[in-house]
């Protein structure tokens, strides 16, 4: 069993899809950091093209991950901002970084990431 695995997502809202490969991910790993990913410009325009009638903020977002996983004591969640980098999928190296940071700051080693987007595994090898 690998020690440490990350997941990024905006779970923009979090649903059922999320949570399914949130847990299975976390069976893999002693850790597993879910990484909520916001950027405000980014996120008004995902209201304003939902249906949703209540913008969540960044603490909602966060507060519904920490709540989902709550008795799930190997599940960490990490808010990462990614203001002011290039949106996917222009932004790999500026966001990489920012992640790198992150990690650094709090301390965390990384040994597996989880994704179901196949067509981003070359950038995760490539950068991290």
């Amino acid at each position: 069993m690998q020690k440490n695995g990350i997941i990024f997502g905006k779970f923009y809202p979090l649903h059922t899809g999320h949570v399914n490969f949130i847990q299975i991910a976390s069976g893999y790993v002693e850790n597993l950091y879910v990484v909520v990913c916001t950027d405000d410009d980014r996120d008004k325009k995902l209201y304003e093209e939902s249906k949703m009638k209540k913008m969540p903020t960044v603490k909602d977002r966060i507060r519904f991950v920490e709540k989902t996983f709550k008795h799930q004591k190997n599940i960490k969640i990490i808010h990462l901002a990614e203001d002011g980098i290039p949106f996917y999928p222009n932004g790999w190296k500026l966001w990489s970084e920012r992640v790198q940071e992150a990690l650094l700051k709090n301390k965390i080693k990384v040994d597996v990431i989880f994704t179901n987007e196949t067509q981003d595994v070359e950038n995760y090898k490539n950068n991290f």
